[in-house]
């Protein structure tokens, strides 16, 4: 005869065996989200652009815009950043040249100073720090009436920094002349500085 021995479930043997099984899948959720950590990180290190493909993209207005420097562009070194849109540039033919930017104009500093000129000098020190590669082009007048050279800047990233400064709203546009090679697209970055107050549109009116 076959010996069958019973016994009897509490309410605690049950207890526990729903504790058990939760633990259990929790277990395997844990697993399962670290197997997919590891197959995201090996992805990204054995090809990038699949995981940039994934994530969201930086957007105009979370970084700076490259467009990258024309073949013309000659190259020069930062030597200082007078104000936001004048400084000071070492070339290969020339030691010290003062550079007005073209296309712009932000506040003045000094013992004119107006809102927002200290910081549109910040943002220019940003862009295009001292001691840094820039690329300088010309466009149709290569001096102004004082004598300072006209320049778009390019930073050595490609960064166009006479547009970056007006979308970072640290200038307004400004056309004078025949200079209006990237005019374009320094009244759209304008329009975008307007329309969500960045800097001098926020501070100074």
């Amino acid at each position: 005869m076959t010996d069958r021995r019973y016994v009897e479930t509490t309410d605690e043997d049950l207890r526990l065996g729903r504790k058990m099984r939760r633990d259990a899948r929790a277990r395997k959720v844990v697993v399962l989200l670290l197997s997919i950590a590891t197959l995201a990180v090996v992805a990204y290190l054995s090809y990038p652009p699949l995981m940039s493909a994934l994530l969201p993209a930086v957007t105009a207005d979370e970084s700076a815009i490259e467009v990258g420097a024309p073949a013309e562009a000659i190259a020069a070194t930062v030597l200082s950043v007078h104000d936001g849109d004048t400084l000071h540039l070492s070339t290969s033919t020339n030691d010290d040249v003062t550079v007005r930017l073209i296309g712009l104009d932000t506040p003045e500093v000094g013992d004119h100073l107006e809102c927002y000129g200290e910081e549109a000098t910040v943002v220019l020190e940003k862009l295009a720090p001292v001691g840094s590669t820039v690329w300088a082009l010309t466009d149709g007048d290569t001096e102004d009436k004082y004598g300072r050279s006209l320049y778009y800047l390019f930073s050595d990233e490609g960064v166009l920094v006479n547009v970056e400064l007006v979308r970072r709203g640290a200038g307004e546009t400004l056309l004078i002349s025949d200079n209006d090679r990237y005019w374009d697209e320094l009244e759209a970055a304008e329009v975008k500085a307007r329309e969500g107050d960045r800097g001098l549109w926020g501070e100074c009116r």
